[in-house]
């Protein structure tokens, strides 16, 4: 996978894309969840494989002009040029499922392997990648709250916070 700083100087190269052609763009953020159990547990050359397991699932789900990174930890990003916000959550979805149902397969855990992820789409209000990127960490966040191994995206919350704030 690419490391964070070289998805971000393509990320750059979407986004301009996006502002200055009107191409849709989405921003997935995933987490392992409870990693650090799996590491304490097993061990860390279990946490690299899985790591990896979860990179490997996350590029085959990639599509042409996809950018697939490791962002930190156990943190991933997908940038997913063309896809308005419906088709990235269902991506996200997608990715959500194979990753726990591949993971029984192939391996021979006493634990299940979830993911938790936040997704965002470009508008006009973005300027930068650091913003599209915000807010889906905000919506992986979100994510992680309620419980975890789940998809939640950035209108959801925008949402919920202009329903709890009407008129702002």
């Amino acid at each position: 996978l690419l490391n964070r700083r070289a998805a971000f100087g393509r990320f750059e190269c979407l986004l301009n894309d996006a502002m200055n052609e009107g191409v849709k763009l989405s921003c997935l953020m995933a987490d392992i969840d409870h990693f650090k159990e799996i590491n304490d547990r097993y061990c860390n050359a279990a946490g690299d494989t899985i790591i990896q397991f979860v990179a490997q699932m996350m590029q085959k789900s990639a599509f042409a002009n996809c950018i697939v990174a490791r962002y930190g930890g156990e943190e991933f990003l997908m940038v997913m040029p063309g896809l308005e916000l419906p088709e990235a959550q269902q991506l996200a979805e997608k990715i959500r499922l194979e990753i726990k149902d591949e993971f029984e397969k192939k391996f021979s855990a006493s634990r299940n392997l979830t993911i938790s992820l936040g997704v965002a789409r470009f508008d006009s209000s973005i300027k930068t990648t650091m913003q599209l990127d915000n807010q889906a960490d905000r919506a992986l966040f979100a994510s992680k709250s309620p419980g975890r191994n789940k998809v939640t995206t950035w209108a959801e919350i925008a949402a919920s916070v202009n329903a709890k704030n009407p008129g702002q």
